[in-house]
C-alpha cells in the first residue's frame, strides 16, 4: 500500500527519468541549487516540506487506557454494573510529535479512532467500577525533509515520532477504586 508520500516520491523520479532521456535534453547538467521554500522557486520548481519514515521507522507497540464510564460505586447493595448506559464514545487520534504531517508508515494505523460500545464490568459492595477503551497504538519514527519534484527528497529538518492507533484492536478492561477517575481520563501503558 503506497502512501501519498511515496507516490509523489515515485512520480518526482519517473519524471526525472523522462526529462533526462529526452531528445531535448543536452549533455550538461543544470545547477541544482536548493533553495529555502521561503526563497522562491529552484530551477526545478519549488521545494516543499514532506514527512517520511526514518528508515524502518523502528516501530514500537504502546497502549493508551481510556476511561469511557462514569465510575459507579457499589454502595449499599451486594453487586453493581457499569456499561452501556454509562459510557461514551470517544475520538482518539494520532499524536504527530511536531511532524509535518501524518503518515501511516507502512503499518495498519490510522489517524483517528472513535471507542465502541462497552461491554459490562461487576463490582461488589464497597467497590468502585469502570470500563476502560484499551487502544493499541504504533510508534514509529519519521523525518520532516525538504522535497523537490527534480531531485526528491533533500535535506532533512527534522526528526519526530508519530504515535497512531492500530486498526480495529480495541478491546475493554474494568478499572476497579483507585484506578477510576473522571470519565475521558487516559493513561498509557497501565496494569489494570
Amino acid at each position: 500500500m503506497f502512501s501519498l508520500t511515496a507516490a509523489r516520491i515515485l512520480a518526482a523520479t519517473m519524471l526525472f527519468s523522462i526529462a533526462s532521456t529526452s531528445p531535448l535534453a543536452t549533455n550538461t547538467t543544470p545547477s541544482l541549487v536548493k533553495r529555502s521554500p521561503q526563497g522562491g522557486a529552484a530551477p526545478c520548481g519549488s521545494w516543499t516540506t514532506i514527512t517520511i519514515l526514518d528508515g524502518d521507522g523502528a516501530p514500537s507497540d504502546t497502549t493508551l487506557y481510556k476511561q469511557i464510564s462514569h465510575p459507579v460505586e457499589c454502595n449499599d447493595v451486594p453487586s453493581c454494573t457499569v456499561g452501556n448506559s454509562e459510557s461514551e464514545s470517544f475520538s482518539v487520534g494520532a499524536t504527530l510529535g511536531g511532524a509535518f504531517e501524518w503518515i501511516d508508515g507502512g503499518f495498519d494505523v490510522s489517524v483517528s479512532f472513535e471507542t465502541g460500545e462497552a461491554r459490562e464490568c461487576q463490582g461488589v459492595t464497597g467497590q468502585t467500577v469502570c470500563v476502560f477503551s484499551k487502544i493499541p497504538h504504533k510508534r514509529y519514527n519519521v523525518l520532516d525533509a525538504d522535497y523537490n519534484v527534480c531531485t526528491g527528497v533533500g535535506e532533512t529538518q527534522s526528526k519526530h515520532v508519530i504515535t497512531s492507533p492500530v486498526n480495529n484492536a480495541e478491546s475493554f478492561e474494568c478499572g476497579l477504586n483507585d484506578q477510576c477517575h473522571d470519565i475521558g481520563t487516559e493513561a498509557w501503558d497501565l496494569q489494570l
